[in-house]
């Protein structure tokens, strides 16, 4: 992972993108504004503390390993910026917009991880 091991990022459910962009797409109440949409801040995790969850929900050890950039300049400008705490942040953009919580990540890994109960 190119975040290190105390940069943290926010992560965000793909129906919550969705959501804010029929949303924004639907009214003109949002025109000209920049959404900066983040998940909740349960969703903000250092690597360690996302392999943490991982075996947690799992039930299975999951480590992190960290790596170097590949010799190429964006992707060396994306973990400077990454371990700057670039996606660091937290907004209430899809409760203002939706009118819904955003979806924690847990929850998302739990559908889509785990086999639906029987």
């Amino acid at each position: 992972s190119p975040l290190g091991l105390s940069a943290a990022v926010n992560w965000i459910h793909t129906r919550d993108i969705g959501m804010v962009a029929a949303a924004a797409l639907t009214s003109s109440k949002w025109d000209g504004q920049a959404l900066n949409i983040t998940g909740p801040p349960c969703n903000t995790f250092t690597a360690p503390a996302m392999a943490e969850l991982l075996t947690r929900i799992l039930g299975r050890t999951v480590s992190y390993s960290e790596c170097h950039p590949p010799p190429i300049d964006d992707y060396r400008g994306l973990w400077e910026f990454l371990r700057a705490g670039g996606y660091d942040t937290t907004t209430d953009v899809v409760k203002s917009v939706t009118g819904q919580e955003p979806i924690p990540f847990e929850d998302w890994l739990r559908e889509t991880l785990l086999p639906p109960a029987t």
